[in-house]
């Protein structure tokens, strides 16, 4: 408990809580209940599948899986089968924190939830999902793009667990674009609010001190396995896409180029890590936010391999934008629409070259 009143509400924030970090200032008159609490809480980290496997192999049978076309000796009959024994064995840690936050429930009550980010996985979608069956109220926040505005067919099962939702911009109307036919599985209101990183970026709009001038920014960013969903074009386009792009920017020798990897970023999911090494003309900035950029430096124009948070962070700036379309989650009609008479829209790699050869 950050606040320890008995005679206040208590709101359970379950981190990371991104856009509404702000809540833990600005809430005063409540109990504030951070989670996760246990700092070595081992579902606290995501890992993608290899890292799964790699953890969780070694304390299965040896049993080695057969591969025929029979279903029952597969080898994906086999991960499902020792998964499965894993997750018996292991079922007293795995709702561990489950039971304490019950335990607190019933002795202290909640009142209600916040979540930052989509709690689709874990540790994190078992507390919600808990919350939600005893009839608490979840409040979840958009924390980045491409929600509400292309076709991300998971969204409609994983980005709503929540009683009320926070979005940037979008409603249930525009969800009715996107999906005619399937929007009425959203149960939870929506509700537009923006996004409180805007907000603190027009407020401190007369505070920025430009260094000097970037006439062209990409802010690469990481590549995602096949497991992450489809958010984001397919593994091997994206790549393609990126080191296209790359070859495009050091050909641009008019122009100050800056790179900008995603921040902090994996090796693992980096797969033009080596490749950005090697550059002659561009340079890298590494570890830096998008955001911190735009402040620091004077940023005439953006290009992007794809739809994501860049796309929503650099719309309402006064710069180009130049942005690779992705066909495995396109854009609703009216979204495409507006965003094409804002946004140099491609969906040929050969028309972007074009596009930027001439900015140049």
């Amino acid at each position: 408990l950050i606040y320890n009143d008995p005679g206040r509400k208590n709101i359970l924030l379950i981190r990371p809580l991104y856009g509404l970090n702000f809540l833990e200032n600005e809430i005063k008159k409540y109990n504030l209940i951070s989670w996760p609490w246990q700092k070595t809480s081992q579902r606290t980290k995501t890992l993608d599948i290899a890292e799964q496997l790699d953890q969780i192999l070694p304390l299965l049978s040896r049993e080695q899986p057969v591969h025929t076309q029979d279903s029952d000796n597969s080898i994906f009959y086999w991960l499902k089968k020792n998964y499965l024994e894993h997750f018996r064995n292991n079922l007293p840690s795995i709702l561990d924190n489950l039971m304490k936050l019950d335990q607190i429930h019933q002795e202290h009550g909640i009142d209600l939830a916040v979540w930052g980010n989509s709690p689709n996985e874990g540790e994190k979608a078992l507390v919600v999902e808990y919350l939600l069956k005893k009839g608490v109220t979840v409040v979840g926040s958009q924390h980045g793009g491409n929600v509400g505005t292309q076709q991300i067919w998971t969204d409609l099962d994983v980005e709503f667990l929540c009683t009320h939702y926070l979005s940037y911009g979008f409603d249930i109307g525009d969800y009715k674009d996107l999906y005619p036919d399937n929007y009425n599985s959203i149960s939870c209101s929506v509700i537009p609010v923006g996004s409180y990183y805007e907000y603190e970026k027009k407020k401190s709009h007369g505070n920025r001190h430009s260094q000097s001038t970037i006439d062209l920014l990409f802010p690469i960013h990481f590549n995602s396995s096949i497991t992450h969903g489809d958010h984001r074009n397919k593994p091997d386009e994206y790549l393609r896409y990126q080191v296209t792009i790359l070859e495009i920017l050091e050909k641009l020798h008019n122009l100050n180029v800056v790179v900008k990897p995603f921040p902090k970023i994996s090796k693992k999911v980096s797969a033009v890590d080596e490749r950005l090494k090697r550059l002659k003309h561009i340079k890298v900035f590494d570890n830096m936010g998008l955001l911190s950029c735009l402040k620091q430096y004077n940023v005439q124009a953006v290009v992007m391999e794809g739809p994501s948070t860049c796309l929503f962070e650099t719309i309402g700036e006064n710069l180009e934008l130049f942005l690779m379309a992705d066909p495995n989650s396109p854009f609703g009609n009216q979204a495409y629409s507006l965003l094409k008479k804002r946004v140099h829209c491609f969906d040929k790699l050969e028309d972007l070259q074009e596009a930027l050869f001439q900015y140049q």
